[in-house]
């Protein structure tokens, strides 16, 4: 554990206030390494199966604080409607973003993955200019702004094209293409330090299937296993975007190499 944040203790009152105006709403809240379920959704059991978790339903009133993050499920169109609920009403305690089009995060305000990329930066002594971030939804835009180049595969997010990533191929035509190597390693949240051929320590953060190369070859063995996350959020990026009054999330400006 690098860094970890926790959402404000308001935010159980806050979620049930949410659940009563949006009944058909379903979420994963994260407490330390538990996790406990509101109203559990198909959405919420595909989830949790991809990611080999468990987790226990309970009231929210029971749920134990704090929270690391909640992850609210549901129709595209039906979280749409719960992020202008939440930011129209508490925009300036939360961070509310899509990871997908039925995951919505609900974080403390100032808390992301770009703020988590800068801290790692200047833990490691990395410039600015030496970073590099790949990734495909909404909640990696944070990220992406802090790169000198960032980087998105081609099936990303609209909202991350038109935000001006630098576009690649889809994840299925990059996974297993880099040196010619038939297979690839998933690396999802992960940040990794190296030196470039002229010294300078780079900062590679990757949110796609990508394969593990050593100097310029694929590695017989696939990179170390970073330890799983469990559903903390370990960012914490200062001077968070405001939110206009449509309840829309505002994303930082793409930064021009």
């Amino acid at each position: 554990m690098i860094y970890e944040t926790f959402l404000p203790d308001r935010v159980r009152e806050d979620l049930q206030q949410m659940a009563r105006a949006i009944p058909t709403i379903g979420f994963e809240a994260y407490h330390h390494d538990a996790i406990y379920v509101y109203q559990p959704n198909a959405v919420t059991h595909r989830h949790l199966e991809r990611a080999g978790m468990t987790a226990r339903e309970v009231p929210i009133a029971d749920i134990p604080l704090p929270w690391s993050k909640v992850i609210l499920q549901q129709d595209y169109e039906t979280l749409l409607h719960t992020q202008r609920y939440l930011l129209e009403r508490w925009g300036e305690h939360y961070e509310v973003i899509f990871s997908n089009r039925v995951l919505l995060e609900l974080t403390r305000k100032g808390s992301s993955k770009g703020g988590m990329v800068q801290y790692l930066a200047r833990r490691l002594g990395i410039d600015a200019q030496h970073i590099y971030c790949v990734g495909d939804n909404q909640n990696d835009i944070p990220m992406l702004a802090v790169s000198a180049i960032p980087f998105a595969p081609a099936n990303c997010a609209p909202e991350v094209k038109q935000w001006g990533a630098r576009i690649l191929g889809t994840c299925e035509e990059l996974r297993g293409t880099d040196c010619g190597y038939p297979g690839s390693y998933l690396r999802v949240n992960m940040c990794a330090a190296r030196r470039s051929s002229g010294g300078r320590r780079v900062l590679s953060c990757f949110l796609y299937p990508v394969v593990h190369c050593v100097d310029g070859r694929p590695s017989t063995e696939g990179p170390p296993s970073p330890r799983p996350a469990a559903g903390r959020n370990r960012a914490v990026r200062p001077g968070a975007p405001a939110h206009p009054p449509s309840g829309r999330p505002e994303y930082p400006a793409r930064r021009r190499p």
